[in-house]
């Protein structure tokens, strides 16, 4: 698993817990892709044989209460999925075309983009939960981005957005000696 530090001043750091810890997930608005997408994540679709997200995540202020699989509450501000294994844009966040296929992928067959992963996948394909073969669900193309449309819904409110507090450098600034 790859682990991001992000160093922020104190008063941005206490924004930043205060938020966190008051986070309650926006409502979706009524007919929006981000609603079809909350109902599939708290309610999965059972004629396809596609579980519900909410039966392993949790997104705080929704029914999403399971501690199996990680907190997705504003899964939005957040750069990194898959356990670091990629990582969107600062400016762009979900919103760039790259990071936001890299998503709909993940949520298409994440054990097809990485072995291993216990999320099922969505596109009816077969996986292995503790060395048995299980049969996916299945989600549609546009079933899976309103998944994603609901999950980068869920953000903090800009002044604790710490992506936005990064600074930017490029690992070669930091070597010992300098670029090589």
């Amino acid at each position: 698993m790859r682990y991001k530090v992000i160093a922020l001043d104190p008063t941005d750091y206490a924004t930043f817990i205060s938020a966190a810890q008051n986070y309650v997930a926006p409502e979706p608005a009524p007919g929006s892709a981000e609603e079809r997408g909350y109902n599939l994540f708290m309610n999965g679709k059972a004629e396809t044989g596609a579980v519900a997200c909410a039966a392993c995540h949790r997104v705080q202020g929704t029914p999403a209460n399971s501690p199996v699989g990680p907190d997705l509450s504003f899964f939005g501000t957040r750069r990194t999925l898959g356990a670091g294994m990629w990582e969107a844009p600062l400016e762009q966040g979900w919103d760039d075309p790259q990071a936001n296929q890299h998503l709909i992928n993940w949520l298409t067959n994440s054990p097809g983009v990485k072995p291993g992963s216990l999320m099922p996948p969505y596109d009816g394909s077969t996986y292995q939960v503790n060395g048995q073969e299980q049969k996916g669900g299945v989600l549609t193309a546009e079933e899976i981005s309103d998944v994603a449309a609901y999950l980068k819904s869920l953000q903090l409110p800009e002044e604790a957005n710490y992506w936005q507090k990064v600074e930017r450098f490029n690992s070669e600034s930091i070597l010992p000696g300098g670029p090589q």
